[in-house]
């Protein structure tokens, strides 16, 4: 616990192991004839459990992995090359493992520093292309483990599962998040007229809803987290689990707060905030260190402010005078009112934009 707390001694760890594994050879093929089934099999899950730690923690830090996707030989192996009681524990275990390659083209393609170099046709397209894939994994899973999904499997596979959930959550907003950060209206028409010459003009609508998406990660990342305290899982073991991914929903949905108060959902999202404290505070109170109080007291504070905020934007809503009548009617008189039909070419509305 105290080394997934500490993100410096974490991710020098997971270096380390993964620098034994590949000296090794646990990335390449096996040439030992000798090895019998659960002996390759074991090997096989070694790696690729390593695999999955090493890159999405790489994807939270924003710090090159140290397993290169380059030097990995072998593939994802399938449910006949693993040899384990539980069929479904197989199944977790393998979309863990498809993730991690996913978060892995999430790091390489958007954050790496050779990608910093790419125009703007190139990421807008990598993260469409990523975001098909990513909604590809999710629907490949079963219903009773898919994200989204009422979670029904056994006691046993529940941490995995929730797991599971929340690096997908984390991988999704990172995605977006990497689009959601740019100035589209800067580029829209450049990147839209692209796009139609190449006959692919749909491509990308669910790229410019990125802060939405990462919005509606972070709720998912809060409801998930009702979910698990529903399970009686919400302990102080599970603190490092769930820190990163519950400060990550916190930020966003304040930020949000912050710059859509009068929106319909903000009250929902004020509660979110409540839930993710809550979630929290077992572990950051059972721990008894200065940072993880102090922590605590600065999550509560920014709730605080959040729901103050909120108050009195709708106070002074209520309190301000309506325009007259006649002036009302002028305006719509100077600014008529176009259909739908005449707006199908105009770039997204990006008043209400979401910055973190």
């Amino acid at each position: 616990m105290d080394i997934l707390l500490d993100k410096d001694a974490a991710y020098i760890a997971i270096g380390a192991a993964a620098r034994v594994a590949t000296s090794i050879g646990l990335q390449q093929q096996v040439k030992d004839l000798r090895l019998s089934p659960p002996e390759i099999s074991e090997r096989y899950i070694v790696f690729w459990c390593l695999y999955s730690f090493d890159k999405t923690l790489s994807l939270r830090l924003g710090r090159p992995p140290a397993i290169d996707d380059r030097d990995t030989e072998i593939d994802i192996p399938d449910e006949k090359q693993l040899t384990l009681e539980n069929p479904r524990s197989i199944t977790v275990l393998l979309s863990h493992m498809r993730l991690g390659r996913i978060t892995s083209e999430v790091y390489s393609e958007l954050y790496s520093a050779r990608s910093r170099k790419y125009p703007a046709i190139k990421r807008f397209r990598t993260i469409s292309e990523l975001d098909r894939k990513l909604q590809d994994w999710c629907m490949s899973l079963p219903a009773d483990i898919r994200p989204g999904s009422q979670i029904s499997c056994s006691e046993g596979a529940l941490r995995s599962v929730f797991t599971l959930h929340l690096e997908y959550y984390n991988c999704l907003a990172t995605l977006h998040r990497c689009w959601a950060f740019q100035d589209p209206l800067a580029e829209y028409e450049e990147l839209r007229n692209d796009l139609a010459h190449r006959g692919c003009g749909d491509i990308g609508d669910r790229v410019y809803s990125g802060q939405l998406i990462c919005l509606d990660a972070a709720r998912s990342t809060a409801d998930l987290l009702t979910v698990l305290g529903q399970h009686g899982l919400q302990d102080s073991a599970l603190i490092g689990l769930t820190l990163y991914h519950s400060l990550s929903a916190f930020i966003i949905l304040f930020a949000n707060i912050l710059q859509n108060p009068g929106d319909s959902y903000v009250s929902k999202d004020v509660q979110l905030l409540s839930v993710i404290i809550d979630s929290l505070c077992p572990g950051l109170q059972a721990s008894g260190a200065a940072l993880p109080n102090l922590a605590y007291e600065l999550l509560e504070k920014m709730r605080s402010v959040a729901v103050e905020y909120v108050a009195r934007v709708h106070t002074n809503v209520k309190a301000a005078p309506k325009r007259p009548y006649e002036q009302t009617e002028g305006a719509v008189k100077r600014h008529p009112i176009r259909s739908a039909q005449d707006n199908h070419n105009q770039p997204p509305d990006y008043r209400h934009r979401v910055r973190w």
